[in-house]
């Protein structure tokens, strides 16, 4: 069954199979951590620019835009 997340960013929801998923370890030492979900548009958007960014983070071709409609430019 499908499930949609909500990204940490924008606060748009998107189907989870098409989120990056962020895993943060607040403190290493405690083994525990937090999934958090994101657009990967929005993350690529909200890292600096000298930071390396895997490719599949720089081709958002096959995930939706965040409000999941699009105008004539193929922008939300």
């Amino acid at each position: 069954m499908a499930s949609d997340v909500m990204c940490c960013f924008c606060t748009g929801w998107l189907p989870e199979h098409k989120s990056v998923q962020l895993v943060v370890s607040p403190k290493i030492d405690s083994g525990e951590s937090q999934t958090l979900y994101c657009h990967s548009r929005c993350l690529t958007e909200n890292l600096a620019a000298s930071v390396p960014k895997h490719p599949f983070l720089l081709d958002d071709s096959g995930a939706e835009n965040m409000t999941g409609t699009e105008d004539e430019t193929g922008e939300n």
